[in-house]
């Protein structure tokens, strides 16, 4: 069984946590998407394909380009 990785709730069929469902913004993406586009590049959060607390397909071309300048 999967847990959301913010409340620790099981997550349901759809794998989406119930409780962390309600915190999505008005763009789909929860305040954990907003984490893991912006993690760096070898962060573990960048293989995930769907968030794992909302359950959002994850969208390559957000993730921040972090670049030493």
């Amino acid at each position: 069984m999967n847990y959301c990785l913010i409340c620790g709730l099981p997550l349901g069929q759809k794998k989406k946590c119930p409780r962390c469902e309600e915190r999505k913004q008005s763009n789909g993406e929860c305040s954990y998407c907003a984490k893991i586009y912006n993690s760096t590049p070898k962060s573990p959060r960048r293989k995930y394909k769907h968030c794992p607390m909302c359950g959002e397909k994850l969208n390559k071309g957000k993730f921040k380009d972090w670049r030493v300048g």
